[in-house]
């Protein structure tokens, strides 16, 4: 159901992303943010200007976003950094075995939702998943 998953998007966390992920494609004011949210929800959710507007001021003292003259908020540097894994452009990548991990358990359970959601997509990727556990399996194997 399109709503239950968009309803997610209020959420201080889910709010403040979406609205980096937006500001990566362009400078755009409160209220410009506001439409194309309600727009990516097919009309289901409108944030109010009581979660946009103070969003918009915890990213800018923060030093995530900047507001421009013209009322446009841009990201900066910093904010870039901060949405790059998103885009796959992330220049901190995992650095250790237990970031690796994490990152790895992250992904094992969007996978469990997927098999929940939609098992046929899981079954038609059986072969890879197989792959993956054997090149685990044998990671442990070896000795040194």
């Amino acid at each position: 159901m399109m709503f239950g998953k968009l309803a997610g998007f209020g959420r201080r966390g889910g709010l403040r992303h979406i609205i980096l992920v937006l500001l990566k494609r362009g400078p755009r004011s409160g209220s410009e943010l506001m439409d194309k949210l309600e727009d990516l929800s097919w009309g289901y959710w409108r944030p109010s200007p009581g979660s946009i507007y103070p969003a918009l001021k915890e990213l800018a003292s923060e030093g995530i976003i900047t507001k421009k003259e013209d009322g446009k908020y841009e990201l900066t540097k910093k904010g870039a950094d901060e949405i790059g894994w998103m885009s796959g452009t992330d220049m901190s990548r995992p650095t250790s075995t237990t970031e690796v991990l994490k990152e790895m358990q992250g992904y094992a359970a969007y996978l469990e939702d997927v098999a929940r959601e939609d098992p046929s997509e899981i079954k038609e990727n059986k072969r890879d998943i197989i792959e993956l556990i054997k090149e685990l399996e044998i990671l442990l194997k070896t000795k040194k």
